[in-house]
């Protein structure tokens, strides 16, 4: 999911930079390190979309 969000915001061009792999790896090593960040996360794109249930 982190790729496909870093895709959507800095585009396709973005797999080229030679950082993508590792800024990937840094942000799920992050959200892995607590567990709080992926629920926070998801809650933050519901609120985004509109969603009421957030």
């Amino acid at each position: 999911m982190v790729r496909h969000i870093l895709l959507w915001e800095f585009g396709e061009s973005f797999l080229e930079h030679p950082d993508f792999t590792s800024a990937v790896a840094q942000i799920e090593s992050a959200m892995d390190a607590d567990p709080a960040i992926p629920a926070t996360f998801l809650a933050m794109l519901k609120q985004l979309r509109g969603d009421r249930a957030a």
